[in-house]
């Protein structure tokens, strides 16, 4: 959850400051274009307990990530004169695949305490995810801000969100490795 949050934390931040700074959209704007990225977390989430029933979580959670990467690499291709569709696509693409991956997170975590310890794996995975959301926006936002210093708003998110398809890729290895003998639900 950690992990997950701390992507999807710092490349929100980098791109609603795309569209308002370089794009030239109202906060207001900026906002509705991100809603798309809220309604893929939501369809994510809602297939993932059917794509579990036919293939191990493992395979799901690193199959996700390969994807997350694959959405990140498409927001390194982002210049300030292709306008913001490229942008949305891969949000929405990086969404749909953390909305998954946040799921089957929460079940491993809760289902594997027991019984009379759910509600502190609950609160445990929870408390995680938020700080891995409050850390993603502060470690990758503070680069991407730096890197608008030296460089044009384009190369910073190209840079961030490189950087984020890195870590999605290298914890989908450790989640195949992980997660290889855990059986479908």
């Amino acid at each position: 959850m950690y992990c997950r949050n701390g992507g999807i934390g710092g490349i929100g931040l980098i791109i609603s400051q795309y569209l308002q700074l370089v794009e030239g959209l109202s906060p207001l704007r900026a906002g509705i274009w991100t809603l798309s990225s809220m309604l893929a977390v939501t369809v994510g989430s809602m297939l993932a307990s059917s794509i579990v029933r036919r293939i191990s979580p493992g395979h799901v959670v690193s199959t996700c990530l390969v994807i997350t990467a694959v959405g990140s690499l498409l927001l390194t291709q982002v210049a300030s004169s292709s306008g913001f569709a490229l942008l949305i696509a891969g949000y929405v693409v990086i969404a749909i695949v953390m909305g998954s991956i946040g799921v089957l997170a929460t079940d491993f975590i809760v289902g594997s305490a027991p019984p009379v310890r759910a509600g502190s794996a609950s609160a445990m995975s929870e408390t995680s995810s938020e700080l891995g959301m409050a850390l993603g926006g502060a470690i990758l936002g503070a680069d991407g801000l730096m890197l608008i210093a030296h460089a044009a708003f384009t190369d910073a998110l190209n840079d961030i969100t490189a950087i984020s398809a890195d870590l999605a890729l290298i914890v989908a290895v450790l989640a195949f490795i992980v997660l290889r003998r855990v059986r479908t639900i």
